[in-house]
């Protein structure tokens, strides 16, 4: 599978993950209120659509920095290496995301937070697409050889 494709296929489905995985914030945030379903739907759709354009265009530029970086240093244990990069890039879109003149840091961690969590996201949908790629080629090269 080409490269671009496969990343922006990681990008559609981490973005509508990372719209479920905001949606239940919602509804763990406005728990006692009576129209907890309303929240999840309200939730997942501002979650997946902001999320959208800061998948297509941040996630894939850095995962193409990120696949150059790991070919360059060529660590050995690749998955925990790909782990801390995606994060200290979660970290960094966190602190790109505060809003100007919050210094609160219940605000400060949830936006860190939100930003490790959708680069997490991302890293591992794009690790089982990896895998099950791997897993492709494997079952026709068995194929093959019969």
């Amino acid at each position: 599978m080409k490269l671009f494709l496969k990343l922006f296929a990681t990008a559609f489905l981490s973005a509508l993950l990372f719209g479920v995985c905001f949606g239940i914030f919602i509804v763990i945030e406005n728990y006692y209120e009576i129209s907890a379903f309303d929240n999840f739907v309200g939730g997942f759709t501002i979650g997946s659509l902001f999320s959208f354009p800061f998948y297509f265009t941040v996630g894939i530029l850095f995962s193409y920095l990120n696949i150059w970086v790991t070919n360059k240093v060529s660590p050995k244990k690749s998955y925990v290496f790909g782990l801390l990069m995606y994060s200290l890039f979660g970290l960094i879109v966190g602190v790109a995301l505060f809003p100007p003149g919050i210094f609160y840091i219940r605000n400060m961690l949830y936006f860190l937070g939100l930003g490790v969590l959708a680069t997490n996201i991302f890293y591992h949908v794009l690790f089982l697409v990896n895998l099950l790629e791997k897993r492709k080629k494997v079952g026709e090269g068995y194929l093959n050889e019969k």
